[in-house]
């Protein structure tokens, strides 16, 4: 490896890339994040190991809104159920890159389609499988700005999940804390037990769930590839102030929506290869600008 007088003849002469005169290598960069990624695979694989040796139930884990510092396809690779932690209107508030009018107009139902990007990308993770671990049910605690849902939300959210394909929805919490952290964080049941506006929503969606018939899974019009190894790239050099894999790839996932178009997350086997799971029969894939950073 060769760049501005850095020449590493041996493995041990590697270090992290950071502290550096000045930018790091980006094939550096590249190989240490492929590298924290497998180590988060490993110790999940650890944990999982050891579950499996005294229980027989599936194993899954939980991951989150906009986060790709690892991948969550290696991850789920040996777990039986993804699932993540849906905050709409927390995750508009701290994380979605939108102008002051969006999220003013969204502010009490949370951005239209980064649950359901979500949704569909973890459905992909547990290879068809996958839970809400989290449900917001009302304001939570730890965005910039944390208002109540408007009346309905809750139900609209579980709704939209299931439609997605979740097996689950589960709500963090069950009561609100009176005392210790994040008191202010809302749960289906209020500090002295009394129910809470997402109390009778969850309890409106099961008896709902309870009346539904038997359904099966549908056809997806698009398969959208999302490729974690491309993002880590293109981070590590974008093409301009502001790019983003990810952010790309949602905004693309956005205009597919805006068409009516139901669409299936496809992961990147490298090479310009991508799988045609069982659980997609899509007619047409879309693969947005993939990047591989060589030494």
């Amino acid at each position: 490896m060769r760049r501005r007088s850095a020449i590493l003849r041996d493995f041990r002469e590697v270090g992290l890339p950071n502290l550096t005169v000045t930018e790091p290598n980006p094939s550096h960069v590249m190989d240490f994040r492929r590298f924290s990624s497998d180590q988060v695979v490993s110790f999940n694989r650890l944990q999982v190991d050891i579950l499996r040796k005294h229980s027989p139930y599936p194993i899954a884990h939980n991951y989150m809104g906009a986060v790709t510092e690892f991948d969550h396809y290696a991850v789920g690779a040996d777990l039986d159920i993804a699932s993540w932690d849906s905050y709409p209107l927390g995750f508009l508030s701290d994380r979605i890159p939108a102008d002051p009018e969006h999220k003013r107009r969204f502010v009490r139902q949370g951005d239209p389609d980064f649950q359901a990007f979500h949704h569909d990308l973890y459905r992909a993770v547990g290879r068809g499988r996958w839970w809400i671990m989290e449900q917001q049910p009302g304001p939570v605690n730890w965005a910039p700005y944390n208002p109540d849902p408007l009346p309905g939300m809750a139900r609209l959210w579980a709704w939209e999940a299931f439609a997605h394909g979740a097996e689950a929805v589960c709500y963090f919490r069950w009561r609100q804390a009176p005392f210790a952290q994040e008191q202010m964080h809302a749960g289906l049941l209020r500090p002295d037990s009394a129910p809470a506006q997402a109390f009778g929503e969850a309890g409106q969606v099961a008896q709902e769930l309870a009346a539904m018939p038997d359904v099966g899974t549908a056809r997806a019009d698009v398969g959208l590839v999302f490729d974690y190894a491309s993002d880590w790239a293109w981070e590590t050099q974008p093409q301009g102030r502001g790019f983003s894999h990810f952010w790309l790839v949602f905004h693309v996932y956005k205009g597919l929506r805006r068409l009516g178009l139901n669409v299936d997350i496809l992961r990147s086997l490298g090479r310009g290869r991508t799988p045609r799971p069982r659980t997609s029969r899509s007619p047409c894939h879309c693969r947005p600008p993939f990047r591989g950073l060589m030494p």
